[in-house]
C-alpha cells in the first residue's frame, strides 16, 4: 500500500489480505474498462467469519510499500498467479436466476416453441441453453479454463450463480479456494462507478461452491 494508509479493521479487528490485483499487468486486455487507472487494487476481508462485505484500497505502483500485516485470525499463503484473456459469457445472477441485464431486454415470445407456462431466463435462453457442453469443451481445450478456477473481470463462468446483492454490480476478481485446498470459490463484486473513479466502496464478496 501507499506509506501511511492504515490497515483496515472492522469492528476492531484487523482485515485480512485476500488478494492484489495489477491492474497495470493487465490493461492490455482490458480495453476501456476500467476507466480509471487503479494500480495495485488491495482486496482485505475477513476471513472464516459470516462477514461478506470486503474493503479494498488501490494503491500507485510507483509510490506503494509493502505493509506488514498486524496481528489477525488468519493470513494466507501468498500464491501468484499469471495472466491468460479468455472469453466469457453471461452467468445467471439474481434470486430468481434472470440472468444477465442486457440479455433480460430481449422480447422472445414471438419465438418458435415458446412457451409461456415455461418460464426460462435469459441467460439459459441465450447462453446456456444453445451452447451446452460445447462451452465447457471450449474452455478446457482452447482456453485452458475450467468452472472455479481464478479470474479478473469479465463475466464469472456461465454455471455461476450470482446473488441478490450483486444485482446490478461487476464482477470484479474470482479466487478458487483450491489455492489454499479448500473447496468452492470467493467472488468479489463492486459497483460499477468504482470502475470508472477508482473509488471503492459498498464491495461484497460471495462465496460459491461451484465445484
Amino acid at each position: 500500500m501507499e506509506p501511511g494508509t492504515p490497515w483496515p479493521q472492522t469492528d476492531g479487528a484487523p482485515l485480512s489480505l485476500f488478494a492484489v490485483l495489477d491492474t497495470d499487468e493487465l490493461a492490455p486486455w482490458l480495453g476501456s474498462r476500467p476507466s480509471a487507472r487503479l494500480g495495485l487494487v488491495n482486496v482485505f476481508r475477513a476471513l472464516r467469519r459470516d462477514i461478506d462485505e470486503c474493503t479494498i484500497i488501490c494503491a500507485d505502483p510507483a509510490h506503494a510499500v509493502e505493509t506488514p500485516a498486524p496481528p489477525q485470525e488468519e493470513i494466507l499463503t501468498m500464491v501468484g498467479l499469471h495472466v491468460a484473456p479468455i472469453i466469457t459469457l453471461p452467468s445467471v445472477s439474481g434470486e430468481y436466476g434472470t440472468g444477465d441485464p442486457v440479455l433480460e431486454t430481449f422480447d422472445y415470445r414471438a419465438e418458435p416453441g415458446y412457451d409461456e407456462d415455461h418460464w426460462e431466463s435469459s441467460t439459459e435462453r441465450f447462453v446456456q441453453g444453445p451452447l451446452g457442453e460445447e462451452w465447457h469443451y471450449y474452455c478446457r481445450d482452447r482456453q485452458g479454463f475450467l468452472p472455479g478456477d481464478s479470474q479478473a473481470f469479465g463475466w464469472p463462468h456461465i454455471d455461476s450463480w450470482i446473488g441478490m446483492r450483486a444485482d446490478g454490480y461487476e464482477h470484479l476478481l474470482t479466487l478458487s479456494g483450491d489455492l489454499w485446498n479448500d473447496n468452492g470459490f470467493e467472488r468479489v463484486m463492486v459497483p460499477p462507478s468504482a470502475l470508472q473513479t477508482g473509488k471503492f466502496t459498498n464491495a461484497v464478496c460471495e462465496q460459491d461452491g461451484l465445484h
